[in-house]
């Protein structure tokens, strides 16, 4: 058949396809073919609302599992070469890939995204399309990355086994993150928005940390809420152990062990009472404590616990954050 009656499809799995796989990818494993990655911009008109078009990917190119390295866009035999490089451009900006492909089944061409000067762009035969090693480290050169740091990098994320995959904005949040600490720079701010999946990114840049054998110092998931006015406090009842962690952090001295503290702290940073106490006293005991600080506004309270649990674990009230923080650090 006249390579010019072919659609793109036929271009795709006869000519462009084989020709990756040539090169030394695993099509199971480091190939994915019409990749969607965005649902399209969402558009408000009144109370109407649509998205526009999806964004999706004709092939995206994985040195491993979850760290694209290159986004290839086809088009059929009626094309040049280089028609589909504007949409692969802006593909590969979006996925932030540093190769970058277009090809209509003669040829790829090739723009090389780590480059500014020089030549950028090439055109080369199908059979002499790169391989992931050539390319990765390709990429290392650019980036100035060595073998330590590569080993850091290059740790594959954590596979529960349901198929989850990142967003496309998570996945650049964590390996960003993960070549900027491998790097050595101690100082990253990541920011997201609510409902863009700060935990399940937070996750996977500690489990890929850990796995290089690095230490994990201390891990916080801030978010801001809407503060009642009426009791100028926020929802949650850790402020004053997620104050200690920070204390303890700075300092560099451990909480003991086996100690559970309870507190509530408002907005200007008045200690108050914890509800339940009887029962928050038994699930410490229950789940192995030694040591329980309390606010001093719940002093009444312990009238009502069974003395069966007083004398089960050592309890001791605080009346400000820092005296808590002194009492969970033993320096008390």
């Amino acid at each position: 058949m006249n390579k010019k009656q072919m659609s793109e499809q036929d271009i795709r799995s006869k000519f462009i396809t084989p020709a990756i796989v040539e090169g030394g990818w695993d099509l199971l494993a480091q190939i994915r073919e019409e990749v969607t990655f965005t649902k399209g911009k969402v558009i408000v008109r009144g109370k109407l609302i649509s998205r526009g078009k999806a964004k999706r990917a004709d092939y995206i190119l994985y040195y491993k599992p979850k760290i694209p390295i290159a986004v290839i866009e086809a088009k059929d035999n009626n094309h040049t070469v280089g028609a589909g490089m504007q949409q692969a451009l802006e593909y590969g900006a979006m996925l932030d890939v540093p190769f970058v492909y277009s090809s209509n089944g003669d040829a790829f061409l090739e723009h090389d995204r780590t480059k500014s000067t020089g030549k950028i762009e090439n055109e080369m035969p199908l059979d002499k399309f790169p391989s992931p090693g050539e390319m990765w480290q390709r990429y290392r050169t650019y980036k100035g990355i060595d073998d330590k740091v590569n080993a850091v990098i290059s740790q594959e994320y954590h596979d529960d086994g349901s198929g989850k995959i990142p967003r496309y904005y998570q996945q650049i949040a964590i390996n960003r993150t993960i070549e900027a600490i491998s790097k050595g720079e101690d100082r990253i701010l990541l920011v997201m928005a609510t409902g863009t999946g700060k935990t399940y990114t937070a996750f996977q840049i500690i489990w890929r940390l850990w796995k290089s054998k690095k230490r994990i110092l201390f891990l916080a998931d801030f978010n801001i809420q809407a503060i009642n006015l009426n009791q100028a406090k926020e929802g949650s009842e850790t402020a004053v152990a997620f104050f200690i962690s920070m204390v303890s952090a700075i300092l560099g001295k451990s909480v003991q062990d086996q100690t559970v503290i309870l507190g509530e702290m408002s907005i200007q940073g008045m200690l108050l009472k914890v509800n339940a106490l009887p029962e928050l006293m038994q699930f410490a005991v229950e789940s192995g404590a030694k040591h329980i600080l309390i606010p001093s506004e719940n002093k009444r309270d312990i009238a009502d616990i069974p003395d069966a649990i007083l004398t089960a674990i050592q309890w001791q009230f605080y009346d400000s954050p820092t005296k808590a923080a002194i009492l969970a650090m033993g320096m008390g």
